[in-house]
């Protein structure tokens, strides 16, 4: 295996780990009232990994480029807590508002990352869709929030 994908997959596996520790709750989300937009369940598993793959190309660009500044390190790990403290929130500790709060944290983050990204790589288009879901999501979160 070459170093090249090593690399890759490690910078791609952490994007899972919440995923990991804490999974869907069927109990509670069947439990809330879900507006109309909310997409079948199956979505979120093919659109996230998605997501995190396209992730972690740029990420994987700008990593190995000699500019790399301290601003785009740090909204990217800004952005990745506020990725992965979402299934804690929701999922495990069952607080819609603490889901919205990590919604909102990534939604903005995920512009400026995509900002930041212009400014080093020619990649940052690949951030769009994510830019576009996390806006999506936000929406969802705000509206389930407001409904439950």
């Amino acid at each position: 295996m070459s170093k090249k994908i090593i690399c890759f997959a490690f910078l791609l596996i952490p994007w899972f780990v919440s995923s990991i520790l804490f999974p869907f709750d069927a109990g509670f989300y069947n439990s809330l009232n879900l507006p109309s937009i909310t997409p079948p369940k199956f979505i979120f598993i093919i659109i996230w990994p998605i997501l995190f793959t396209l992730i972690t190309i740029t990420v994987y660009r700008i990593l190995k480029k000699d500019n790399l500044n301290n601003d785009y390190l740090y909204i990217l790990i800004m952005n990745f807590i506020g990725v992965e403290t979402y299934s804690l929130f929701f999922f495990y500790m069952n607080n819609l508002f603490l889901s919205l709060v990590s919604t909102v944290v990534t939604l903005v983050t995920s512009i400026f990352l995509t900002i930041e990204t212009r400014k080093l790589d020619n990649s940052w288009g690949l951030l769009i869709p994510y830019n576009i879901w996390c806006l999506y999501a936000f929406i969802l979160i705000t509206s389930i929030y407001l409904t439950n």
